[in-house]
């Protein structure tokens, strides 16, 4: 499991400067007793440190603002071998340990979370929105696509900027409710809307691919709000339009598909995106080859050397093992998203989930589509679409490293995270 430090840069306790508390997670404990030690921060006794009124009230405001993660979660997370991963201050030599005023901030951040969950699915209107959550390139619009066709009713999304009505307007699932999700499809006539669950896209966070650590990594809270997030677009009464933040409740959630791709395959497929925004951004061309996909990368190691070097979410030997494989942090990013996945889904939204590997549209491709239909309580009305399989970029890297993403993913992959991708490793050896 994935999850480098902050420590609070407004107290006295082990501060290493003002980091973004959203966007910058936090490690476990060292151990037990530095865990005692540090709940003696909040008493009065001699030992302890005093914090004032005001210092409380702040942890509170932080938390709210800003948000954390529990210490449930952090148990969670025992399940992985943290020490193996990011349990060491490399720089000072010295265990990176849990302060009690950091476990306030967590319980405060996820009781908002654990409140919103408690509404029935008996109190929740129809239809109900279930994420398509992926990482994107993951086969995202192929799976959307097909319900589309197959069941011929409307999709939902989180990104409503991009989906507009005839008066260039996002249009929320539920009327008049502009926090979202939106419909994708608001003038596809051709189209009903579900009476029962409407799939969502949700990419989440912490997936950006020109960027360095602190825009990509995420705590478990953050990225359960990324997923919540999207925009929307808004005309005003002068004929402006604008666009607007948005982020709902999760208690509008009440299923997810969790998509899974081959990670090299995915990582791969990301560059192709890449290569398409480019020619429109700038028209530079860049070709979709194995050596046009490592020269890109290279360019990426070098614009995010230092900043890697600089970041205590590497840790020396995980950093070995990768920084020779082309797009390496893409690799990382990629397993700190399903890690988050699975945490956010389990121990955060506690709702029904369905795990969809990409590749079984290959496979058995009949089977696996019923089975998303019938996740989502949609009747097929329509033949499928056909599946072009074959994208396949295995080839773009060496064996070696192939070996290296195994290894490393071994140890940072969660329980639930590594049972879903290891069979994308069997025939690698290492």
């Amino acid at each position: 499991f994935i999850m480098p430090f902050y420590l609070n840069p407004y107290t006295d306790v082990m501060s290493r400067g003002p980091l973004d508390v959203e966007d910058v997670p936090l490690l476990e404990s060292s151990n037990e007793s530095s865990a005692k030690k540090n709940s003696s921060l909040f008493t009065s006794s001699s030992s302890g440190i005093h914090l004032s009124a005001t210092t409380l009230l702040f942890i509170v405001w932080a938390a709210y603002a800003f948000g954390g993660i529990t210490i449930e979660t952090f148990a969670q997370g025992r399940k992985t071998n943290w020490n193996g991963i990011f349990g060491k201050d490399e720089k000072n030599n010295r265990n990176v340990t849990l302060t009690g005023i950091e476990n306030a901030t967590f319980e405060v951040a996820y009781s908002r979370v654990e409140a919103a969950s408690k509404m029935s699915d008996d109190e929740a209107p129809w239809p109900r929105p279930a994420w398509l959550m992926s990482f994107p390139n993951s086969g995202t619009s192929f799976t959307s696509y097909l319900i589309l066709l197959s069941t011929k009713t409307k999709r939902a999304t989180n990104y409503g900027e991009r989906n507009l009505d005839e008066n260039g307007n996002s249009v929320p699932v539920f009327d008049g409710d502009l926090d979202g999700p939106f419909w994708a499809d608001p003038q596809q006539d051709k189209y009903t809307y579900p009476t029962r669950y409407v799939v969502t896209k949700t990419h989440c966070g912490g997936y950006c691919e020109s960027c360095g650590p602190l825009m990509y990594v995420k705590s478990p809270y953050s990225f359960l709000h990324s997923c919540l997030s999207g925009h929307r677009t808004h005309v005003d009464h002068t004929g402006e339009s604008q666009v607007l933040h948005a982020t709902y409740a999760p208690e509008k959630i009440h299923r997810a598909i969790h998509l899974i791709r081959n990670p090299f395959d995915n990582v791969v497929s990301r560059y192709h995106l890449e290569q398409h925004e480019q020619i429109k951004r700038d028209g530079t061309v860049m070709p979709l080859t194995k050596e046009g996909f490592r020269d890109y990368c290279k360019q990426l190691r070098k614009d995010y050397k230092q900043d890697e070097r600089d970041s205590p979410i590497w840790n020396k030997y995980i950093f070995d093992l990768l920084k020779d494989v082309p797009c390496h942090a893409d690799f990382f990013r990629y397993i700190q998203w399903h890690n988050l996945a699975f945490i956010s889904l389990n121990d955060f939204m506690k709702i029904p989930s369905y795990t969809l590997h990409y590749e079984n549209f290959e496979s058995r491709f009949n089977e696996t589509a019923m089975e998303i239909l019938d996740f989502l309580e949609l009747e097929q009305v329509h033949d499928f679409p056909e599946f072009v399989p074959g994208k396949r970029y295995h080839e773009y890297f060496e064996e070696d490293e192939k070996a290296r993403v195994k290894e490393a993913f071994r140890h940072m992959a969660s329980i639930e995270t590594w049972q879903s991708i290891e069979r994308y490793f069997e025939d690698i050896e290492g």
